[in-house]
């Protein structure tokens, strides 16, 4: 576990670097690419060959020097005594180790083995009980959301679409993917306010079933259980969802076209919740990538002023969306045009 702790710690504060340094000159793919080998490094229980210069191997001559001091047997105070002639005998024949006045063992005999084993079973304990906490939480979470998509969805037949997509008048600030073996899109109804706006949302969560995101932010919770005491863990998780928005987003525009990347960026920014408004659920929970940016995810390319607005649609000639919106009957039951589950 340290060495584990302490290679991932400098694989992470370089990443942290090196994404700063070269945010520009490398591809947003890339970057979230590269996060797979912190979480290789996490996730892989196992010894890396040694080298001859290491951070290991750095850290040795103090790790040693550490031991050492806290593996030095102490003198006894009054142990042996000198006798009339010169010679040293015991203090007194026949006696037995030195004791305490209370009856327990000298420092040095066995004490400091024992306080030092308790010591390993309360951090291990502290361990165990954070790891249960989190791994709690994040399980509760993700069923109290899933339950409410079930409740509250409403079946939408959208042509062209490979995954099932259905419809939240409520409870869902922002669009999303949700789902790990069989993914689902949740739409909002600002995300169905025009054609456009439509097909920019569902390229931009097709994007993220195509990348696997949904797993990524699976491995990326069991890290977050397994090091919940770890800052760094949670800087880089943190650093990890952020690129994967702006790796799909530039995967979103490669497919659209250069042409379109304003029209994108309008439409993400039409999806930000209005300041103040409230919903019972602000966010997905892990399972779920949300297609609208937040204040610390811009998207390169949009103007900053009012032209950046929500986009308005008007129907030509009373036609309308060529979506169908059905009602799905009782909580958690599928619909009949297509099957999505969310990760129990």
């Amino acid at each position: 576990m340290r060495e584990i702790l302490l290679t991932s710690s400098v694989l992470i504060l370089a990443l942290l670097i090196l994404r700063r340094a070269f945010r520009e000159k490398i591809s947003r793919r890339v970057q979230y690419a590269l996060w797979a080998l912190v979480l290789v490094r996490l996730l892989t229980p196992v010894s890396l060959p040694p080298l001859d210069i290491s951070v290991l191997t750095m850290a040795e001559p103090a790790r040693e020097t550490i031991a050492a001091r806290l593996e030095a047997p102490e003198v006894p105070a009054a142990g042996l005594t000198s006798s009339a002639s010169g010679g040293e005998e015991p203090a007194v024949s026949g006696a037995k180790p030195v004791e305490s006045q209370a009856g327990l063992p000298a420092k040095g005999t066995g004490a400091a083995s024992a306080k030092e084993w308790t010591l390993t079973e309360i951090l291990g304990a502290v361990w165990l009980a954070g790891a249960a906490g989190m791994a709690l939480w994040l399980v509760w979470s993700n069923l109290a959301f899933a339950a409410r998509l079930r409740r509250y969805r409403m079946g939408m037949e959208v042509p062209g679409c490979k995954y099932p997509v259905y419809m939240m008048e409520s409870r869902l600030d922002s669009p999303c993917l949700f789902g790990i073996l069989r993914p689902a899109v949740y739409l909002t109804p600002a995300a169905i306010r025009s054609e456009e706006s439509l097909r920019h949302v569902l390229a931009h969560e097709e994007t993220h079933a195509r990348h696997l995101d949904p797993l990524w932010s699976l491995l990326r919770s069991v890290c977050l259980v397994v090091y919940w005491f770890d800052p760094l863990v949670w800087i880089a998780v943190s650093a990890s969802r952020t690129d994967c928005e702006l790796a799909c987003d530039e995967g979103v525009v490669r497919t659209l076209g250069e042409e379109e990347r304003l029209a994108y960026g309008r439409t993400l920014l039409s999806l930000i919740p209005a300041a103040g408004e409230s919903s019972a659920v602000r966010y997905p929970p892990v399972l779920g990538q949300k297609a609208a940016p937040g204040a610390d995810r811009p998207y390169r390319g949009e103007p900053e002023d009012q032209e950046a607005g929500p986009v308005r649609y008007v129907p030509a000639d009373g036609g309308g969306l060529r979506v169908h919106l059905r009602r799905v009957r009782g909580a958690g039951r599928e619909s009949r045009s297509g099957s999505s589950e969310c990760p129990e």
